[in-house]
């Protein structure tokens, strides 16, 4: 173990900024000055503020300077000061801080790379051996080498391409560069003469309600692009998204894992920079978070990521991958089976992407999975118009796979031939144009010989044809006149073409005068004669015993749906007279209840209508109107009401 540094790189920064602020002022920035500075900004503590100056003077990270005083009391006594760095940074093979938790202190260093840790930060199983120190391998290392021998078959300009499409997306993440930081200007430190007035002129400010109390007077931000040497003097190893765009586009990758490492190496960066609390180092986390998922579907499926990433058209989610995924119909909670790609499986569970709409992915249980040349009426679907939109891009995936899968039975060496790399010179493709020029002229004086020769022999062929085809069919009818059976080799030889080759009886031609050539072949005699009689009776008799069984179960299956329309018709119509009993059952209630409510009340006797006023027995009205003209008209002589 050793330890290479022992100061808080953010402490370290705001100890630079400190000597800058209170070196522009003309003052000498010693422990009493720089303390006030701390407090008043970052409300550091005065022993914490020591204790990191001496260790920033032991790394080499702040110069302690003794001067002897020139001015007022301070002549012929010697003063201490501290000044910024100056000499160039020697670096040495490994890192300052641990990969891990980005601190200094007593790490061990990794023999394969420039990479340290603390004990406390590794696993047990990683530090079991004696001699740790000489023969320790970070787990970065070890990462690499045991994926080594499971890496996907990407050739490097594949891989370099994918990774093209990684480094967009992590931008959106993460600045393209990290070392922009905000630091206080110089205004933001009070000196010892103005101090008093300062502080009170502060604290009439805060009671005023202007500012805060807690916010120091002259503090501003700035962005700091002076103080590009502290990347030397914090940074080991220098590493941005920019920086990883250009291997990418330059080929320089060999693994997905190194590119983890650069990504891992980013976020050390910014955490050493800016500091493990930052808003950035939360948003490089979340980069590595992206970078890893990103990463893993590479592994899982290259073509995939690259079609996803290119959208060359709209229809891009329908072109088949190497191997291609399983399809399948899963059933996510809340939504009915749907058409998918089985993008990865894990035990139990399926991950799966779905055709149509924004194509979204889900883990499905194995359960709500069903096979893809399953009946899609037992998976009682609505046909709706996303549904008829995935059904769409299954078919046209479908057919590109069947298309692929042809040409790869017809072109078996295509493929590998198109996959394998061009790495001829140009030198080389001139050459080849050449011979090639040269052997098609060889090649067309021999076809042009052959081309006669075949146009002399065909109408020779034909008419030998001729012959032997009427001494068959004159053979053939003298043996049905006769009622004789055809032995099965005539049979034989009437269905099918009989070939006889030829041979070249010309004289004065031998087969050394002769020029071979491709597009020469063997001659033969092709004659074609008419079917047997009795074949021909026993295929009639055969299409009609096929034709009338297909009668047959047709009609059956006809009167079995007959039946089930039967059936289910009679359902429906009882279905319906219990509806209709039942509704007029409801009615005949509610016609009651109203005749009841009625009858409760009381009716003019004169206008029939609601009465409000009452004379005697069964005797109401509605009005004083109604009252008097019956009252004149009869009721005056058979009014039971006592006066």
């Amino acid at each position: 173990m050793s330890r290479r540094r022992v100061a808080c790189p953010q402490i370290t920064q705001h100890l630079w900024d400190a000597i800058k602020v209170i070196r522009s002022q003309r003052q000498i920035p010693n422990v009493t000055r720089i303390t006030r500075y701390m407090s008043r900004v970052h409300g550091a503590k005065e022993d914490e503020v020591r204790r990191q100056l001496n260790h920033c003077v032991r790394d080499g990270l702040v110069r302690l300077i003794k001067r002897m005083g020139v001015k007022g009391s301070k002549i012929g006594v010697e003063q201490e000061g501290y000044r910024l760095p100056q000499d160039t940074l020697v670096k040495d093979d490994h890192d300052w801080y641990c990969f891990e938790c980005h601190a200094g202190g007593d790490v061990i260093c990794c023999t394969s790379c420039h990479r340290v840790y603390h004990v406390s930060c590794l696993a047990k199983e990683e530090v079991l051996q004696e001699d740790v120190k000489n023969t320790f391998v970070c787990p970065v290392c070890k990462m690499k080498e045991e994926q080594k021998d499971d890496k996907p078959k990407l050739k490097v300009r594949q891989l370099n391409h994918l990774l093209g499409f990684t480094c967009a997306r992590l931008k959106e993440r993460l600045p393209a560069t990290i070392t922009d930081r905000q630091v206080p200007s110089k205004s933001s430190f009070i000196s010892d003469r103005s101090g008093a007035l300062s502080q009170l002129a502060q604290q009439r400010r805060a009671s005023s309600g202007s500012i805060p109390s807690d916010h120091p007077a002259g503090l501003n931000l700035v962005m700091d692009d002076a103080d590009l040497w502290r990347v030397d003097y914090l940074i080991y190893r220098p590493m941005d998204l920019r920086t990883m765009e250009i291997k990418a586009s330059n080929n320089k990758y060999r693994s997905l894992q190194e590119f983890r490492a650069d990504a891992e190496t980013v976020v050390h960066n910014v955490v050493i920079y800016h500091g493990v609390h930052s808003i950035l180092a939360d948003m490089a986390r979340q980069m590595l978070r992206d970078c890893i998922y990103d990463l893993q579907e590479i592994r899982q499926c290259r073509d995939c990521y690259r079609v996803s990433n290119e959208k060359t058209d709209k229809h891009w989610f329908c072109q088949p991958c190497r191997p291609p995924h399983q399809l399948v119909y899963a059933k996510q909670k809340g939504f009915p089976y749907w058409p998918a790609k089985v993008i990865k499986m894990d035990g139990e569970h399926y991950d799966v992407r779905f055709f149509g709409g924004h194509h979204q992915r889900a883990l499905i249980e194995k359960s709500h999975i069903r096979s893809i040349s399953v009946n899609i009426h037992t998976l009682q679907v609505k046909r709706t118009s996303s549904w008829n939109k995935a059904c769409e891009e299954l078919k046209r995936h479908q057919d590109l796979l069947e298309k692929l899968r042809n040409n790869a039975r017809t072109h078996p060496d295509s493929s590998s031939d198109e996959e394998d790399d061009d790495d001829d010179d140009d030198d080389d493709d001139d050459n080849n144009d050449g011979d090639g020029e040269e052997e098609s002229e060889s090649e067309s004086r021999p076809r042009k010989s052959s081309c006669s020769h075949k146009s002399q022999e065909g109408v020779r062929e034909r008419r030998e044809g001729k012959v032997y085809k009427e001494k068959t069919e004159q053979k053939l009818a003298a043996e049905v006149e006769l009622g004789g059976r055809v032995s099965p080799e005539e049979e034989e030889s009437s269905i099918s073409s009989t070939s006889k080759p030829v041979t070249d009886t010309k004289e004065g031609v031998s087969q050394e005068d002769m020029v071979s050539s491709s597009c020469q072949e063997p001659r033969s005699r092709s004659v074609s004669v008419q079917t047997s009689p009795r074949l021909i009776k026993n295929s009639n008799k055969k299409s009609g015993a096929l034709r009338d069984s297909t009668d047959r179960s047709s009609k059956d299956v006809t009167d079995k749906l007959r039946c089930e329309m039967e059936a289910e018709k009679q359902r429906a119509l009882q279905e319906l007279e219990e509806q209709m009993r039942l509704e007029l059952q409801d009615l005949t209630e509610k016609h009651k209840q109203a005749i009841s409510e009625i009858k409760k009340k009381q009716w003019c006797y004169n206008c029939e209508s609601e009465a409000i006023y009452h004379c005697c027995w069964n005797t109401a009205y509605c009005s004083i109107e109604c009252q008097q003209l019956h009252w004149q008209k009869e009721h005056k002589r058979v009014c039971r009401r006592k006066r």
